[in-house]
């Protein structure tokens, strides 16, 4: 159990000057609430590798469940989709695209496809570049801001991807059935160059700006890649830091933990929802 601190003094998290654990707003800066009921202290023990392990444990659990749940039919082809889970395990956890999100009208498979992959390989190079970028998000965001920058990332490239599958056509046209993180990852590179752009650090911009040219590169020369939730993902990270809620030069609050919290709640009810229709979608492939 976390133990709340009754008493003492913590640096506000705005202005950096002493202020009571339990002082409503700061008395210097007028930042609110900045012992955070008392947990603040655990606050400041998050960072980005934190992130980057819960989202291991999270999306590898999900992918290892998608396995066991039609084991017979795994892919076993000896190239980029080994070991990769059925269509079948996919749409009851939540595959995202034009078909369940759209045209099934499954609207909060945006929220769970990010969380699921399709091979071993697909699973590993995500969240690689997963544990290279949130140390980097976290740095200049902050905990919260990453979780949101992250998730809604992901969200939008989802979006991107199955109205492109809709009202799209020829090669153009975006992804019947959609998973993977790598909307959400290069969400954290449109955030990451949006940082270098307004602090000025050439070195940040130029270097992110070319893990983000490598990837959409990477996309167009190789097969199944869902490149809509790429650009949607890479655009949503690219304009919501101009939010001032959520620039880099704006400090952390109650109201980004809260808004954090929130958005992991909605994707688990998102998987929950997923999983509850999917068993009548499992009765679709016999």
């Amino acid at each position: 159990m976390l133990e709340k601190q009754e008493k003492g003094s913590i640096g506000c998290p705005s202005c950096g000057q002493w202020v009571s654990i339990s002082a409503s707003k700061c008395e210097h800066c007028g930042h609110p609430n900045p012992g955070f009921f008392g947990y603040y202290r655990y606050l400041k023990m998050l960072d980005g590798d934190q992130f980057a392990n819960a989202l291991l444990y999270i999306c590898g659990g999900i992918y290892v469940l998608s396995l066991l749940i039609d084991y017979s039919h795994i892919r076993w082809g000896l190239n980029f989709g080994f070991l990769g889970p059925s269509n079948k395990s996919l749409l009851l956890l939540g595959s995202g695209g034009a078909i369940p999100t759209i045209l099934e009208g499954s609207w909060w498979t945006v929220f769970t496809a990010p969380l699921l992959h399709a091979s071993i390989f697909h699973i590993a190079f995500n969240l690689m570049w997963v544990a290279q970028l949130a140390p980097m998000v976290h740095k200049f965001y902050g905990f919260s801001k990453l979780i949101i920058l992250y998730i809604l990332s992901g969200v939008i490239g989802a979006i991107a991807t199955a109205l492109a599958g809709v009202y799209l056509t020829g090669f153009l046209k975006g992804s019947q059935l959609s998973i993977g993180a790598s909307g959400a990852v290069f969400g954290l590179m449109g955030a990451l160059i949006v940082c270098g752009q307004q602090s000025g650090s050439k070195v940040l911009k130029d270097t992110v700006w070319q893990y983000a040219i490598v990837g959409f590169v990477y996309g167009f020369i190789m097969p199944n890649v869902d490149n809509w939730a790429h650009f949607g993902g890479f655009i949503g990270g690219f304009l919501l830091p101009r939010i001032g809620w959520l620039s880099y030069k704006q400090k952390e609050t109650v109201s980004h933990y809260i808004f954090a919290v929130i958005l992991i709640l909605a994707s688990v009810a998102a998987l929950a929802a997923s999983v509850w229709k999917g068993i009548y979608v499992w009765h679709l492939f016999g």
